[in-house]
């Protein structure tokens, strides 16, 4: 749980507790928040991954994937 507290200049204080914050099982990101969230992520990558979208497509088919070493080439930066 979290807990996010603000204290406003007049010395009132407010408070509100988080259960679960976003993204959480209990709170899941949707699908194309999860897209969203990747693409940033790729942004800090110390080389450019040229197959990103293929990759992202082929993680959100995991479930058909006969054989998870096919996702490998997708993940090698060049």
């Amino acid at each position: 749980p979290q807990v996010i507290r603000v204290q406003l200049t007049s010395g009132a204080t407010h408070a509100i507790a988080l259960p679960h914050v976003h993204g959480h099982p209990a709170v899941p990101l949707t699908a194309a928040e999860n897209l969203a969230k990747f693409h940033r992520c790729l942004t800090y990558a110390a080389r450019p991954l040229p197959r990103a979208d293929a990759l992202a497509d082929a993680v959100a088919r995991l479930e058909e994937c006969d054989d998870i070493a096919a996702l490998v080439p997708l993940m090698v930066a060049r």
